[in-house]
């Protein structure tokens, strides 16, 4: 059983900047087929903001802090969320969390 999942951002409104509408769903979808797969913890990353969710009975709530990675230091992981080198972000965050 899966215990955290990321979420795709929602849809974005129409526009000529932005991603197609089938590459994104939107949230209620997303929340429907992890709380089908019993996700205990959904993460979203909308509006320039890490959004945590944490599955309550048949519902996703939002919380502050991961429970199933309580250790994880966010701050430090929103450093590295926006690089614009995928790459170079993937091999400095396993460096930042070694100190």
């Amino acid at each position: 059983m899966p215990q955290a999942a990321i979420a795709p951002a929602p849809a974005p409104a129409p526009g000529p900047t932005s991603a197609p509408a089938s590459s994104r769903l939107p949230s209620h979808v997303w929340r429907i087929l992890y709380r089908k797969l019993r996700v205990r913890e959904a993460w979203s990353w909308m509006d320039e903001r890490l959004h945590l969710y944490a599955l309550r009975g048949n519902t996703y709530e939002p919380i502050a802090r991961s429970e199933v990675l309580p250790g994880l230091d966010h701050e430090l992981l929103l450093r590295f969320i926006d690089s614009l080198s995928v790459t170079k972000a993937v091999r400095e965050f396993p460096a930042a969390l070694a100190g």
